[in-house]
């Protein structure tokens, strides 16, 4: 009985255990089924809260609580929160900065558990001061649940001239941001021989583009397989695409595909490329389509219809199609393919704004598929514009529900005509005048949304799904759009606010984003939205780097300055900084400081913005504008007395200051600090004292100091300045060596032609019987001729990297002389004339070697040919289609004579892809003519007489687009190119949608490039009628003088007189603007370019005069006199070094004019508000950035053997005044060989130098070298 009960004891602990088990089960079920729920927020909370992040986010997104206008926190901008104010359930680490003046945002540290539920418990007690029970906000949110889909582009050629390798493409998509590494670990490639996979992540990393390449096809068809799991993002997602690899040489098609992207067409890809130039009408097609288009693509070939296809259609591939190597299809093959109807869709066309009042105000969209659309308009009143302006630009449309009220909700039928097919696109109109005329200086923001049972698009295989209502529209309260991201306390527009800040709809799945047979189709993502401002009132604004802004105001109908209208400039706090009013001229100007971040216009009822931000200001990257940057006012030049320096060497630095806006104190301090290759500050010096802007730094290395690139860099007044210093163990060229090729200006190949290498020592001996090397370096250079400045002899589609070859490896005579025979052979065909870089060493016997350069032009072929097109477009080049335009070619030898006599030269014509050298080969276009063509649409031949000839090229209306011309020399082998763009003469419209990089550019002219101060210049500027133009003169700094022309129509032409300002250049910037309702003749309402001029002024050169010995003798007292040609005041340094130094790096002596006279980078920025007129083309240009750079990588060597002491001396700085002469004694140390002096000289914005060799013997010299081992 003991055992017994003892045993039911343990059995009744067993099921206590059991049941709590269960019962914590349920709990923590129950209570994550809860917290799925969204945390009910009490109203009362919206007098401390406006706003709060709910619903589902990004795992990586963070989290904000914006609090209501009226409380009042003190506090600055990024401004860390100390208190822990956020309390996450489960827990997230991070920090919270206060982002505005009522926003604090969470920063998780790293990025959330995904598919999580999260309560969060913001103490708004410790951020503002609140009523009792008011301490704890409490809300929920969740992140995305992990997912993927992947999608193939399928097989295809590696290149468009590979047989034997191929490459396999697709897309993975992620459903929340993702880590990269992680995302390359989903897929697996199987096949027999090694593949790799490069990838592409987008910025946002939820796109993941990747190409299997190397996939080498054997001799029979292989098997290959991409296996994907989710296991690295966690998702239970497994699956598998197999593909067969055809044997190489078998030529058959492998996949026919309908594409409906932004153009329609049927891709069909086949295994091979395809031999370009075959016609292929009927070998294939697309049943009961007549006039298909066809473009070859490496191994696809994209069939275009005439029309629009819907529905299912047959693809035939006939026997006959030749690959690239002529082999020919042998078997049919048919496919079937279906184009879905029209996906449901909003567009509002073109990015317009600003709306003036030159008629009844109207508003057009575009509709696809919808019987009617939903539409909201928000109103973002005048008071809170700046507020507005504080998160967004003209366009944009977050934060509004605390600066605008929704103020018409409304259901718009779209089928009330029934004569309209829905199913295609159609233009409606929507009339806003009467509400734009009630408050004009609002801001309006239409939005244009589409709800599931609004949409036609045919779900199943019955008939479409449709409603009609023949009334005009209808008030909607809105329906259930589901779930938000972004919570508000409920007030009376609060409906309309959830469904604005919707994201997700209820039910959402993303898997089914893109069916629009589901609800997850229709989000907020697919609205149309427009903003739009009432306004006549147009702005020009320029800053430039001197803090001075200029404002121009003009009326958008007229395109007259506007005179009288107030102007304000805030600052991003919203305070007015400063005021003016614009002259008779629509002038004004303002002497800032600080930036302001928003310009407001007013007059009379009417208002204008523009933002100031410097991401807003009109890019120029497409205009010539580029040179030497001005920094704050200041320019400055740091220069050493030579080129490389050994560890240990004293280092001689002197920076020149010039402060012609006088911005900075006679005692204002200027730092120089020198860094080590690594980058580490290595010493540091402050001047307070300059020679007239001369400050002379003296530092030195350690001799066990890094070899490699240091670093000088001079910090004063903002500005900086950087100069590379070159620390190397080397030894100083002892031998002057020179390669003469005599008379000849530029090499040929096969033209016989010998050069002279000659060397003799330093001090004047020959360097008898010495082992000499000479080295070619080949690159491509830009080739032209005199007479014939308007061709290009250069073919685009050829690319050329450098070669090197050995010319020469032997030994000089007895007089230090050797015959150099440059026949260079190039491996490679070249676009046009190469340049020939010479590297010649001469080797001493005891290993050490001196060495020089030099470098000529080096012809591959013996005559060259050259393109000329029509001038075309004033405005943007193009020629225009249905005319002939004629074709100018050239062909000369290499000095440029014509050729005599008569020959033929090849001509082809290519229809090339808008912006075919972006796809896979970046801005090269070595592979066009074999790989991203088009189509090869003419082959021709052109007798040339005397090395002159015509072609006459015609496009039809049908065909415009972009071509390529190409012609060939087949007797010189030679080739040349020219891209142009052919459309039809009304052509503004097609521009404006497919090229909108050049829509807005002005291309204007001068009557020459170079000027003097005093001459005057003429501009030449296209003009497409009755307007006005904005010339303004502009430079490193700031805006020199702005005026307004009339301009007429065909061309205006503007004259002025060069000034010593503009040196030493000026960019002429011209804003030309038309009346509004004079868009009609398809120009844009504003078009802008800059063009530079160069200004030399003869008042900025100084030429100091060295005076001294032609021989000096070590060891004994010498002189250096130094004076100015001209008698002028100047100040200069003195530097005399040993020439074997100098001839190590080609050293020349520092030419401060150039520097300071180089051309300068334009220092202005320019802002308009002209591309967002409605109604006017504004055309603007897209953000393309050149960032480019340089460096040295050096090779670590000994640096403890110190074989020599440099001879250098450096003195100065000196002052010398009007008139005068000055005498510097100094000292050689023993030495024999030749130095240099070199006078480094400026004064008052005049700088020049000067330089003279200067022999150093005694009577009894040795020249020892120690071996480089002992022992």
């Amino acid at each position: 009985m003991k055992n017994l009960i003892k045993l039911v004891s343990y059995r009744r602990g067993q099921v206590i255990v059991a049941v709590s088990l269960i019962l914590i089960a349920l709990v923590i079920f129950f209570a994550r089924r809860h917290k799925h729920q969204n945390q009910k927020v009490d109203v009362a909370f919206s007098k401390y809260i406006e706003s709060y992040t709910t619903g589902v986010i990004s795992k990586k997104s963070p989290i904000r609580i914006k609090l209501a206008g009226e409380l009042q926190v003190s506090h600055a901008q990024n401004e860390e929160l100390k208190d822990d104010i956020f309390d996450f359930s489960p827990s997230v680490k991070g920090k919270a900065y206060w982002i505005d003046d009522r926003t604090i945002e969470f920063r998780p540290a790293e990025a959330m558990d995904a598919n999580e539920d999260y309560a969060v418990d913001f103490a708004l007690g410790k951020v503002v001061k609140v009523e009792s029970g008011f301490e704890h906000f409490k809300f929920n949110f969740q992140t995305v649940k992990p997912d993927f889909t992947i999608s193939f582009a399928g097989l295809r050629s590696a290149t468009s001239t590979s047989t034997d390798r191929m490459k396999l493409t697709g897309t993975i998509q992620t459903a929340d941001v993702e880590d990269p590494a992680k995302v390359e670990k989903l897929i697996k490639i199987n096949y027999p021989t090694a593949t790799k996979i490069s990838w592409q992540h987008n910025g946002l990393a939820k796109s993941h583009q990747f190409t299997v390449d190397n996939i080498t096809r054997t001799e029979s068809a292989t098997p290959l397989a991409v296996d994907w799991d989710g296991d690295a993002l966690d998702i239970d997602k497994k699956g598998k695409q197999d593909y067969e690899v055809p044997a190489k040489g078998d030529f058959k098609v492998l996949e026919v595909r309908a594409v409906q992207d932004n153009d329609q067409y049927v891709s069909v890809q086949f295994s091979d490329p395809i031999l370009v130039g075959q016609e292929l009408s009927g070998l294939i097609g697309i049943t009961n389509v007549a006039d298909a288009a066809y473009t070859i693509d490496g191994s696809i070939v994209k069939v275009y219809a005439p029309e629009r296809l819907q529905g299912n259609y047959n693809v035939f591939v006939n026997e006959g199609i030749y690959s690239i190597s002529h082999q020919k299809i042998k078997k049919a093959y048919t496919a079937n393919v279906f184009f879905e109807n029209r996906l449901p869709q909003v567009i509002i066309p073109g990015k317009g704004v600003i709306l003036p009042d030159s008629g009844k105000l109207m508003m057009p969209f575009e509709a696809v598929n919808l019987n009617a659309v939903d539409v909201s308009i928000i109103k973002i009143y005048e008071n809170n514009v700046p507020q507005y302006f504080q998160s967004n630009g003209f366009d944009g449309g977050v934060e509004l529900r605390q600066v605008g009220k929704p103020v018409v909700q409304k259901t718009i039928r779209l089928d009330v005509d029934k004569g309209i097919n829905l199913t295609k696109k159609n233009r409606f109109m929507l009339d806003v005048d009467q509400l734009m005329r009630a408050e004009p200086g609002a801001i309006y923001r239409v939005i244009i949304g589409f709800r599931k049972e609004y949409s036609l698009y045919n779900c199943s295989a019955g008939k479409l799904v449709a409603k009609s209502n023949d009334d005009d529209g209808e008030d909607y309260e809105g329906g259930e759009y589901g779930g938000n991201n972004t919570g508000r306390v409920n007030d009376e527009d609060d409906d309309f606010w959830q469904r604005y800040d919707n994201y997700y709809p209820e039910g959402y799945s993303w898997q089914d984003r893109n069916d629009p047979c589901t609800e997850s189709y229709f989000t907020k993502n697919r609205w149309a939205t427009r903003n739009i401002i009432a306004s006549n009132i147009g702005l020009i604004a320029k800053r430039g780097n001197d803090n001075t802004m200029t404002v121009a105001v003009t009326n958008i109908l007229s395109a007259e300055p506007m005179g009288g209208v107030e102007l304000e400039l805030l600052d991003y706090q919203k305070q007015v900084i400063l005021k003016s009013k614009s002259d008779g001229d629509g002038l004004a100007t303002f002497n800032l400081k600080r930036k302001p971040y928003l310009l407001v216009a007013k007059k009379g009822n009417e208002r204008g913005y523009l933002k100031l931000d410097d991401g807003s200001s009109l890019p120029l990257s497409r205009f010539n504008v580029g040179g030497e940057q001005v920094q704050n006012g200041l320019k400055g030049f740091l220069y050493g007395e030579r080129g490389v320096w050994r560890p240990g060497d004293s280092i001689f630095v002197t920076f020149i200051l010039e402060d012609k806006l006088k911005t900075l104190p006679a005692d204002h301090p200027v730092e120089f600090e020198l860094y080590n290759p690594s980058g580490q500050l290595y010493k540091k010096i402050t001047r307070t004292s300059s020679v007239d802007g001369f400050y002379s730094f003296h530092t030195a290395t350690e001799t066990s100091s890094p070899t490699g690139n240091w670093s000088a860099v001079v910090k004063v007044g903002g500005a900086s300045f950087q100069k590379n210093i070159k620390v190397e163990t080397i030894m100083p060229n002892r031998l002057k060596i020179k390669l003469d090729f005599g008379n000849v200006k530029e090499l040929t190949k096969n033209d016989g032609i010998n050069g002279t290498l000659s060397a003799q020592w330093l001090f004047g001996g020959a360097a008898q019987n010495l082992k000499a090397k000479v080295d070619a370096f080949l690159s491509s250079q830009k080739t032209d001729f005199k007479g014939f400045e308007d061709y290009n002899f250069d073919d685009p589609t050829l690319a050329f990297n450098t070669q090197t070859q050995t010319v020469f490896d032997g030994k000089l005579n007895e007089n230090g002389v050797a015959q150099v025979n440059p026949d260079i052979n190039v491996e490679k065909q070249a676009p046009g004339q190469l340049r020939a870089n010479f590297v010649v060493k001469v080797f001493e016997a005891g290993g050490n070697f001196s060495i020089q350069q030099a470098s000529m032009p080096y012809n591959v072929y013996s005559g060259y040919v050259g393109i000329k097109t029509p001038k075309g477009s004033d405005l943007s080049g193009m020629l225009v289609t249905d005319k002939d335009h004629q074709i100018d070619i050239a062909d000369v030898d290499v000095n440029g004579s014509p050729l005599a006599g008569s020959r033929n030269v090849e001509v082809e014509l290519y229809k090339i892809q808008w912006r075919w050298w972006w796809d896979e080969t970046g801005n090269e276009l070595s592979n066009f003519t074999q790989d991203r063509y088009n189509k090869l649409v003419k082959t021709d031949n052109v007798q040339l007489s005397n090395g002159r000839g015509k072609w006459n090229l015609r496009i039809n209306k049908a065909d415009w687009g972009r071509y390529l011309i190409r012609i060939k020399d087949p007797q010189t082998g030679h080739s040349t190119g020219k891209i142009i763009y052919v459309d039809w003469p009304n052509w503004s419209e097609r521009l404006q949608n497919t090229d909108p990089t050049e829509a807005a550019m002005l291309s204007f002219t001068s009557d020459k490039p170079n000027y003097k101060v005093g001459e005057e210049a003429t501009l030449t500027i296209p003009t497409g009628g009755d307007g006005r133009a904005l010339i303004s003169f502009e430079n490193g700094s700031k805006v020199l003088k702005t005026t307004w022309i009339d301009t007429k129509k065909g061309e205006t032409r503007y004259s002025f007189k060069i000034d010593e300002t503009m040196a030493p250049n000026v960019f002429v910037n011209v804003t030309l603007l038309q009346r509004h309702a004079q868009t009609v003749n398809d120009l844009p309402i504003r078009m802008y370019g800059a063009i530079p001029l160069v200004v030399d002024d003869p008042a900025t050169v100084l030429k100091p005069v060295i005076s001294m010995p032609d021989k000096i003798r070590p060891e004994t007292q010498s002189a250096i006199t130094v004076s100015e040609a001209s008698g002028k005041e100047m100040t200069y340094t003195i530097a005399i070094v040993d020439e074997g130094l100098l001839d190590i790096t080609n050293y020349k002596t520092p030419d401060p004019h150039e520097a300071f006279y180089a051309r300068e980078a334009l220092g202005v920025k320019t802002w308009d508000l002209f591309d967002y007129v409605i109604g006017a083309f504004g055309g603007g240009l897209e953000r393309i950035l050149s960032i480019g750079g340089d460096g040295t990588n050096g090779v670590k060597k000994d640096v403890t053997v110190n074989r020599f002491k440099p001879v250098v001396k450096f003195l100065g700085p000196f002052h010398l005044d009007a008139g005068d002469k000055q005498t510097t004694k100094f000292t050689l140390p023993q030495y024999v060989g030749s130095v240099k002096a070199m006078v480094i000289a400026g004064h008052g914005g005049a700088y020049g130098a000067a330089e003279k060799a200067v022999a150093v013997k005694k009577p009894l010299m040795i020249l020892a070298t120690l071996p480089r081992v002992l022992g």
